[in-house]
């Protein structure tokens, strides 16, 4: 993983900063306060969920929400851009993810479980580890806890590394398979519990089986007794149904013979029915001859009279048109007479009303064209534009507040620079002297080299003496290594070497001291170098702030002379005559307001406004210098104070608009009531007039009408006198209907004699043919009855009813019999199934209890394995630790080589107690870490932390937060060295210090210039 860009937003000392990696080391360097440490901060928060402290803090004071952007390379290859959002109202904080080349958000991750799985898979970190562990403990270690760990006590430094190195686990996995094995254990027991069950259920089998096979026996003898039962049956019902077919055969013929002799009954009931009906026809025959005379004649007159009575209902009908005629005219005649009068009363009334309305409609047509001018007047004012002489004041105030803004915040930020510049001059104030001092200490270390020669030199002189004299003291010559031939010169030369051992130890002992004095003098070089580096950045910065300073003041400058004050003073004075205007108007208003009766709005009181306050102070802004930032703030105050007037001028002057438009809004409201109430006069009057002119029409109408009713009236005349013509004809009509009616009522008796026998007469013959028709039927049903007979003899001769029913006895107890036999072989068949069924339940449980037998015995060896498991569980976390020890002691040991340049080993032993061994007087040293010095402890600490980044992490990053704490200058840069070493396979680092060791081996510096007012800055080189 690679991370490009960082942008922070609202994150504690940033308020809007974007912050640019590159691959390899980057070192970013800042004074105390800047955001260094903020910046790992943000990237554990973004990127690996760990924040030290709540997510509210990390909100920049003053602000509600805060947001951190990382732009990263996957694994992948592609760009992604991680979105961490978080306020100080909510717990939750918002974490996004988008794919940088589509700018499309992965809509699958749904919540902070799903970024931080999708982030572990992208940047290689095994799904099962934690984060913020992964970035707490390994690859980004806080400020001022590389060396905690080790000064912990035995216990917790146990609990912390075996985390890191993840061999905790070990001792979990132990205490976690506790409850296999008791889970394990339990279900062994379960399955023996259930194993002897099936046990005892299936010890049934054997007599089950045997069951089954009385069963299959006896089920065999039944079922040939049933076929034996069956076949007597086949042959019992073969005799029944050839004795049944002739009893059968038998009661049909006597059945037919007795259907026969019924019908001989019948036929000859029929017969003598048919002779009293013969006797019967023949007297209605002749009474018909004796009444055949009246019968026609009724007929003839009873025709005559219908025709007689359709005559009467002509007359009748004649006389009631008659009647309603004559009653019809009488009533036309009144009504024409009465309806004429009226017409002519109301025809007079119409006209009068007509004629008074005509005049009232005049009248109000004027009153309606002079309201209507009137509403025209006032719409006319309404739709002045009033507004618009302090509309332009407004809007040119609101284009040059942003101008002034801008401006306000340039001079604060002049003055900011101002403060800090003069800050900065007092602190390096004595920069001259300590430069002084600095060359002084740098002429007197110079020397120290050469008192480091000096003491070799005397140290040499004084082995080689100690060397002589002792080549002397055994007789040999200290020149050529060869005996001494006289032992006096060895003697002689004993005072000499004393002499000369004694000025070289005073020597030694000299330089020794001026050693020492030097190596203070070095120190303090090194403190006076750090003091000028900090004074000569700090001076750097001043003059960086004194150039920023005159480009803000220009800037300033420039802001306010973009103000155009002249286009102000315009149009302070445009307004202030078109608001002249606007009074002239409300004069004019107010006078025609006086002459209007109907409208009882009050006249306006137009309040004049003043303006010269205003243009004076424009007058003072136009004329004020612009040379420093005094006048510039000065300048700004009129302005302030220009702006504040002119809110207050224009605010009363709105005010009186917003009066002076209501009171017209309320004259027009009262001039269009008054429009309305006139209009709904006029179309009354016109409604009315309209209504008279239909009413004038309908009496038109209604006189037409009258003439055609008068006509219609002389047309009903003749239709009167016609009818009365008419109706002489049937003047006899009564006399010859009583005539006829009498005639039918004489043969009245006659007709109806006649019509009751014609019936029976008429139906004489068909009698007398039924008659013939029914003898033939009986002799030949005779004939029917005796062939009968003689077959009914013949199939009696063949027929015996004792022997038939002993045959149905006998098949009634053989079916009998099958009906039982086939009852009990369905019960020996269910039987036989019942029993199947159990010894099938059976064999399934002796399968179960099979392979039972079978589990338990696989359980018992789990429950085996498990605990071997268990125990080499348990006691291979030490030795997997003292591995990774030993590997770590190796790296860290080459790594704090090459720091100190010490001769020592370091050793990290048991219980993870980080030891150093060295040789002091001729012998081993072993110190723990609470012996060491705060160089050693550190240069330790940081020595096993980055063995551990380089085994652990496979995120390739490396964060080192003021990793050169309590080491010296030589330290410090070997430490650089060291880092760079030992990370050559990590893709990025980051390193934050206010040390320049690094500053040679940096790919990307980032420079962080603290600044309260608008956030810390950045700079990158």
């Amino acid at each position: 993983m690679k991370i490009y860009e960082l942008h922070l937003k609202n994150c504690k000392c940033y308020e809007d900063e974007t912050i640019n990696f590159q691959e390899g080391l980057n070192f970013i360097s800042g004074v105390n306060g800047a955001g260094k440490t903020t910046i790992i901060e943000a990237i554990g928060l973004v990127l690996f969920n760990f924040l030290p402290y709540n997510a509210k803090q990390f909100v920049r004071d003053g602000k509600k929400s805060g947001e951190i952007q990382a732009l990263i390379e996957a694994k992948d290859e592609r760009l992604y851009r991680i979105i961490r959002k978080f306020n100080k109202t909510t717990k939750t904080l918002k974490w996004e993810v988008y794919d940088e080349e589509t700018n499309t958000c992965l809509d699958e991750l749904h919540g902070s479980d799903d970024v931080s799985r999708w982030i572990k898979e992208s940047i290689g970190i095994d799904p099962e580890d934690s984060l913020e562990k992964i970035f707490e403990q390994v690859i980004a270690v806080n400020q001022g806890l590389f060396a905690a760990p080790f000064l912990e006590t035995n216990a917790n430094r146990k609990r912390i590394f075996d985390e890191i190195l993840k061999v905790a686990g070990y001792r979990e996995a132990f205490e976690k398979s506790r409850s296999l094995k008791s889970y394990i254990e339990g279900e062994e027991k379960e399955l023996k519990a259930i194993t002897e069950h099936l046990e005892e259920e299936i010890k049934d089998i054997p007599t089950i089986q045997e069951e089954i096979t009385k069963n299959q026996q006896e089920y065999e003898k039944q079922t040939q007794n049933y076929a034996a039962a069956q076949q007597k049956k086949q042959q019992l019902e073969q005799k029944d149904t050839e004795w049944t077919k002739l009893k059968e055969t038998i009661d049909a013929r006597q059945n037919e013979k007795n259907l026969l002799e019924q019908t001989l009954i019948s036929l000859k009931e029929k017969m003598d029915s048919l002779d009293k009906q013969k006797k019967e026809a023949k007297k209605a025959r002749d009474i018909l001859a004796e009444t055949k005379e009246a019968y026609l004649r009724y007929q003839n007159n009873q025709q005559d009279l219908r025709g007689w009575e359709e005559k009467k209902k002509q007359r009748d009908a004649l006389k009631e048109d008659l009647d309603k005629a004559a009653k019809d005219h009488s009533t036309e005649e009144k009504g024409i007479e009465v309806e004429t009068k009226n017409n002519e009363l109301r025809a007079q009334e119409l006209q009068d009303k007509l004629k008074a309305l005509q005049t009232k409609e005049s009248a109000t047509a004027q009153s309606l064209q002079a309201i209507e001018d009137d509403l025209k007047r006032v719409m006319s004012w309404e739709t002045r534009e009033v507004s618009r002489f302090f509309d332009p004041w407004q809007t040119w105030f609101n284009n040059n507040s942003s101008l002034m803004a801008d401006a306000h915040y340039a001079l604060q930020s002049v003055e900011e620079l101002t403060a800090e510049i003069k800050e900065i001059q007092n602190e390096i104030q004595d920069l001259p002297q300590k430069e002084e001092d600095l060359s002084l200490l740098v002429t007197s270390i110079a020397k120290g080299e050469e008192l480091l020669q000096k003491k070799s030199s005397l140290i040499a002189r004084k082995e080689a003496l100690v060397q002589n004299e002792t080549h002397l003291a055994a007789g040999r010559c200290p020149i050529i290594q060869e005996a001494c031939p006289s032992q006096k010169v060895a003697g002689d030369l004993s005072s000499y070497f004393a002499n000369e051992l004694k000025e070289i130890e005073e020597g030694l002992a000299q330089l020794t001291e001026q050693l020492a004095q030097h190596e203070k003098q070095k120190v303090k070089h090194d403190e006076l170098k750090d003091q000028l580096t900090l004074a000569r950045n700090q001076k750097s910065t001043m003059e960086k702030k004194e150039k920023l300073q005159e480009e803000k003041t220009e800037e300033l400058r420039r802001l306010v002379k973009k103000v155009s004050l002249k286009e102000a003073l315009d149009l302070i004075k445009t307004g202030q005559r078109e608001y002249l205007a606007l009074e002239q108007l409300v004069n004019e208003i107010n006078l025609w307001l006086s002459a209007k009766d109907f409208i009882t709005v009050e006249p306006f009181n137009y309040q004049p406004l003043h303006c010269q306050a205003i243009l004076d102070l424009l007058t003072e802004i136009e004329r004020a210098g612009l040379d420093d930032a005094g006048q510039i703030r000065d300048w700004l105050t009129k302005w302030d104070q220009l702006e504040a007037g002119s809110q207050k001028w224009l605010e009363q002057a709105q005010e009186q608009v917003k009066e002076y438009q209501k009171w017209l809004s309320d004259i027009l409201q009262a001039v269009r009531l008054k429009e309305q109430e006139i209009k709904q006069q006029h179309e009354f009057c016109l409604n009315e007039i309209k209504d008279y002119q239909n009413q004038e029409q309908h009496l038109k109408d209604k006189n037409a009408e009258l003439e055609t009713r008068r006509e219609n009236l002389k047309l009903l005349q003749k239709e009167i006198d016609k009818l009365t013509d008419s109706l002489a004809q049937f003047s006899q009509v009564e006399d010859k209907v009583d005539s006829l009616k009498k005639a039918l009522e004489n043969d009245q008796k006659s007709y109806d004699l006649y019509n009751e026998n014609k019936q029976a007469s008429e139906r004489l013959e068909i009698i007398e043919q039924e008659i013939k028709e029914c003898q033939a039927t009986v002799s030949e049903t005779n004939q029917k009855i005796e062939a009968l007979q003689a077959e009914l003899n013949e199939l009696l001769s063949h027929y015996d009813s004792a022997k038939h029913q002993d045959i149905k006895d006998e098949l009634k107890k053989a079916s009998e019999q099958v009906t039982e036999l086939k009852v009990y072989l369905e019960q020996i068949k269910k039987d036989a199934k019942r029993l199947k069924e159990q010894l099938d339940e059976l064999l399934k449980k002796k399968s179960q209890w099979e392979q039972n037998r079978y589990k338990l015995l696989v359980k018992n060896k789990t429950r085996e394995l498990a605990q071997t498991i268990r125990e080499t569980i348990k006691d291979a976390a030490d030795p997997v630790a003292h591995v990774y020890r030993q590997y770590l002691s190796a790296e860290a040991n080459e790594i704090y080589r090459h720091v100190s340049n010490e001769n020592v080993q370091v050793e990290w032993a048991s219980e993870y107690e980080l030891q150093l061994k060295d040789n002091f007087h001729a012998k081993e040293r072993v110190r723990v870490f609470k012996q060491l010095s705060g160089g050693e402890q550190m240069t330790a600490a940081l020595a096993v932390r980055l063995a551990l980044m380089k085994m652990l992490s496979d995120v390739k990053l490396g964060f080192f937060d003021e990793p050169t704490t309590n080491l010296d200058s030589s330290r410090r840069q070997n430490l650089a060295m060291a880092i760079q070493k030992s990370t050559k396979g990590f893709e990025q680092l980051f390193v934050i210090s206010h040390d320049d060791a690094f500053d040679t081996l940096t790919e990307n510096t980032i420079s962080l210039e603290k600044d309260e007012g608008t956030g810390t800055g950045v700079k990158m080189y």
